[in-house]
């Protein structure tokens, strides 16, 4: 008996292992893994080097960017995986291009005459001189997302792993090099608008067809047709994703300007932390099941097998690095970042839940755009905000207390992402009972 279950065992290891689904998976969690590691080498270093409020200016502008980063070129460059002819994908590229340009410089053009107002609101006036930084960030990130989803579509997924890896190392060197000289905002600020550009560069470096992107860029009675066919992304998923981006960082907006800039940092440093977990096994995931979900679907398979065995092994493989992190993150943060980030650890154990759910529901998000959910997301979205700007301003009101308004966000996050899973299950599994009813069609008509 013994044998003949050891053997079964090393069958299902060997098919696994087999699999170039699985493969891929590897291969990116790697990629994220090595990232993460050389991210934490150098963290107990930056740490000591800046102190809260440093990281927490930083914060305010990344949380500035962000608002704008899910629409610098309206999410098309996330559709690029879809099409099933590669020019198609190409013109997509060449669009979200366009677009992203139009974007950094409109940012620009607000900014200059609203910065001031929006740095008070924030009581960041500190960060003032570098405010204008901001649209070459929102530029050089679309860029990275351009040929970041291409290069998922040509599942070059090694050369993916290795340029992380590589990127994390050069950023965490600035870091540490030019704090020593300065330990200020500035320094942050600058690389962090770098490191995009960086990621680029590398990317592009990597990339063996250059000679394609220049027609990408002037094919435009494609991109015009291709822009319609996936209207659905700029009219639907990009308000969900700025909704999305707004509600990650909706604890910046609030924190600042209600218990001050420290607090963002300590929320920064804890919200880098907690996600760990998500960057290494949920993108590895994501990034790999994106296309094959895609695939699947396209093909008429079943999608719910799919995405179900997927979210089970997520809430599995999850709960032992997130319920780690709700017991011992104090200890944890005063041990490895120095007594000065105590607090941060206390902000971990309750991002710990929102986040275990936001990579419980990762399958399901990526999923929503393959079945058609794109409108239902948005406005689980548009809800989940409310909870959340209700959430945050009740820590304050009633405990004054940034510790409790972060709980009372994170359980409204909770929410919302039992809601997408929920959502995405139903759908799938109607999917599931069309795709056996049509079989079942085909069998009858094929024995008659």
């Amino acid at each position: 008996m013994r044998i003949r279950l050891n053997f079964k065992v090393n069958a299902f290891l060997n098919r696994a292992l087999s699999s170039a689904v699985v493969k891929n998976i590897l291969i990116v969690c790697a990629g994220v893994l090595g990232a993460q590691a050389i991210n934490m080498l150098f963290y107990p270093i930056i740490t000591r080097i800046y102190g809260p409020e440093v990281l927490g200016l930083l914060g305010i502008f990344i949380g500035l960017v962000s608002i704008i980063t899910p629409i610098s070129a309206l999410t098309y460059p996330i559709a690029i995986i879809l099409p099933v002819q590669d020019k198609n994908a190409q013109a997509l590229m060449g669009i979200s291009f366009y677009i992203s340009l139009i974007t950094s410089i409109l940012t620009f053009v607000l900014l200059y005459f609203f910065s001031k107002s929006i740095l008070e609101l924030m009581n960041a006036e500190t960060i003032a001189p570098y405010i204008m930084l901001a649209p070459l960030s929102v530029f050089s990130f679309a860029l990275f997302q351009i040929l970041q989803h291409w290069l998922i579509r040509k599942k070059s997924f090694p050369r993916l792993a290795r340029v992380g890896v590589i990127q994390a190392f050069i950023l965490n060197i600035l870091k540490v090099g030019l704090g020593g000289l300065s330990p200020s905002a500035v320094i942050l600020i600058a690389i962090s608008v770098f490191s995009n550009f960086l990621y680029t560069a590398m990317l592009l470096k990597s990339y063996r067809k250059i000679k394609e992107l220049k027609n990408v860029l002037f094919d435009f009675s494609r991109m015009k047709f291709i822009a319609k066919k996936y209207s659905d992304f700029p009219i639907f998923r990009s308000p969900k994703d700025l909704l999305s981006s707004f509600a990650q960082n909706l604890p910046i907006f609030i924190l600042a300007p209600l218990f001050g800039p420290a607090s963002v940092g300590y929320f920064m440093l804890a919200r880098m932390v907690v996600s760990i977990p998500s960057q290494l096994i949920g993108k590895g995931i994501g990034d790999v099941l994106y296309p094959r979900i895609t695939e699947a679907y396209r093909n008429g398979e079943c999608t719910y097998t799919l995405i179900y065995k997927s979210t089970l092994t997520l809430l599995i493989t999850g709960a032992v690095p997130f319920l780690l992190l709700m017991i011992f993150s104090p200890y944890i943060f005063g041990f490895v970042f120095g007594a000065d980030w105590v607090e941060s650890g206390v902000y971990t154990r309750w991002l710990s839940i929102y986040f275990y759910f936001a990579f419980i529901s990762r399958v399901s998000s990526l999923a929503m755009p393959i079945l058609s959910l794109q409108k239902e997301h948005l406005m689980i979205e548009i809800v989940s905000i409310l909870l959340k700007v209700i959430a945050l301003f009740s820590g304050y009101f009633f405990f004054n207390q940034a510790e409790y308004s972060i709980g009372f966000y994170s359980l409204a996050g909770m929410i919302q992402f039992i809601l997408t899973i929920s959502l995405v299950f139903f759908v799938a599994k109607k999917h599931k009972n069309s795709v056996h009813s049509n079989i079942n069609d085909k069998s009858i008509k094929f024995l008659r």
